[in-house]
C-alpha cells in the first residue's frame, strides 16, 4: 500500500516540477508570500524555486548560524535550501532530499544559477525518501521540512534503515507528534518545532535543531 502512495505522490509533484510554476506568476507568488516569504527573499532565488507549495516558513524560525549544516525534507525546486544556504554561508552547506526525480532535477537547474546566475556552491541535492537518507550520522545540525513529514505513507520513518543524522543527541519526526518516536536516547537534547502549530497539535512544516554542542 505504501509503495502505491509513494508512486501518486511522486506522478503528482512530478507533474507540479514539469508545470512551470514560478513565482513569476502572481497567484504562485502570492502563496509564498502569505507565509512569510519576503518579495526580497524570492527574488533572491530563481523563480522556478518556488511553485506555490509551502504549508509554512521554516528557514524564518530555524535559527539558523554560520557554519551549520541543514538538511531539508522533500525540497521540491530548493526553495527553502537556497534560502537556508544563504543563512549559513560559505563556511555551512544546505542539503536538499526529494523523492520525485522530476524534483530533484529542477532544483540541480535551479542550483546551477541560484548565486546571480552562477552555480551555488554551498547546496546539494538528492533522490531519496526521508526514511532512507544517503547521509552518515552525525553529520547535520539543523532538520527543516515543509509540507512533506505529511505525505510520508507510514507517518513514522523506520529509525532503524534511517538513523538520525543530526549530531548524536538527535531524534526522527513523526508526522503526527514531532515529539514522539525517538530514534536516540538523548531525544530531549534536540527541540523540535513546529510553525502554525496550536499547543498540542502538530504541524507538517518544522524544524528540528540538535543543541548538544551549542551554547
Amino acid at each position: 500500500m505504501s509503495g502505491k502512495i509513494e508512486k501518486v505522490v511522486q506522478s503528482k509533484y512530478g507533474q507540479v516540477a514539469r508545470s512551470g510554476l514560478s513565482s513569476e506568476q502572481e497567484g504562485v507568488r502570492a502563496v509564498a508570500q502569505a507565509f512569510g516569504y519576503s518579495p526580497d527573499e524570492l527574488a533572491s532565488i530563481p523563480a522556478e524555486a518556488n511553485m506555490g507549495l509551502s504549508c509554512g516558513n521554516p528557514t524564518a524560525f530555524a535559527s539558523l548560524r554560520p557554519g551549520e549544516v541543514v538538511v531539508d525534507l522533500g525540497c521540491g525546486g530548493g526553495l527553502d535550501v537556497f534560502l537556508a544556504a544563504r543563512k549559513v554561508g560559505s563556511s555551512g552547506r544546505a542539503i536538499g532530499i526529494d523523492m520525485t526525480p522530476d524534483m530533484i532535477e529542477l532544483a540541480k537547474r535551479n542550483a546551477a544559477k541560484a548565486d546571480n546566475g552562477r552555480p551555488l556552491a554551498n547546496v546539494e541535492f538528492h533522490l531519496a525518501t526521508i526514511d532512507h537518507l544517503p547521509l552518515p550520522d552525525a553529520s547535520v545540525d539543523v532538520v527543516i521540512s515543509n509540507c512533506v513529514i505529511n505525505l510520508a505513507p507510514t507517518r513514522r520513518p523506520s529509525s532503524a534503515k534511517s538513523p538520525a543524522c543530526s549530531s548524536p543527541a538527535a531524534g526522527w519526526p513523526s508526522a503526527t507528534s514531532p515529539l514522539s518516536s525517538p530514534c536516540r536516547p538523548t531525544w530531549a537534547r534536540t527541540s523540535w518545532l513546529t510553525s502554525a502549530a496550536s499547543p498540542g497539535r502538530s504541524s507538517s512544516t518544522i524544524t528540528a535543531r540538535d543543541s548538544s554542542t551549542r551554547g
